[in-house]
């Protein structure tokens, strides 16, 4: 086999496992509604600081107790995300975006800019993943993970691998309890 013949399967395999990898992180407008119901309410969050954020007086490995408020706007075409712990607060809009088939969000907060893109994985598990996300003091921030509901829909875990300008970060394993619809 030629060197050509083998980078062109090479190249054709990594295409095809990229394309089939994207096709695999889009969404509907139906699951964005499926997954603003799973998270709609009031939640108390438990994290465990995975760094030193920017504006957070906890350190890294230090417990912080955080609320969350997850509100349909804009005549459902909208999510809002309200969060403070700690030191820190943060406000997160989701959104349908049907041209490029994809639930997306962006965060502006206290230590941290994010861009994201969730797919749902299985009734229970949505995945997700930066696409643009940086410490307030401009370090580069690199991850995903997934949201893990519980079936009776009072717990969720948010986890992922994260890292910060190229270097692991503590595994990511925020506990949120819902504690109204």
């Amino acid at each position: 086999m030629s060197r050509l013949t083998v980078v062109a399967i090479v190249f054709a395999f990594a295409s095809f496992s990229h394309s089939a990898r994207a096709a695999e992180r889009t969404a509907s407008a139906d699951a964005f509604k499926e997954f603003g119901a799973l998270v709609a309410g009031r939640w108390v969050v438990d994290v465990t600081l995975i760094s030193d954020w920017p504006g957070e007086a906890k350190k890294q490995g230090e417990k912080v107790t955080g609320y969350s408020n997850f509100t349909w706007i804009v005549d459902g075409q909208g999510l809002q995300w309200d969060d403070v712990g700690g030191t820190s607060t943060s406000r997160t809009l989701f959104t349908y975006d049907a041209g490029k088939k994809q639930i997306k969000a962006f965060s502006v907060g206290t230590g941290l800019v994010w861009q994201l893109i969730i797919w749902k994985s299985n009734d229970l598990e949505w995945g997700w993943q930066f696409t643009d996300a940086s410490t307030t003091d401009g370090q580069k921030l690199t991850g995903e993970g997934c949201w893990v509901f519980q079936k009776d829909g009072k717990t969720l875990e948010i986890v992922a691998s994260v890292k910060r300008d190229g270097k692991d970060l503590a595994k990511l394993r925020d506990v949120f309890t819902r504690v109204a619809q």
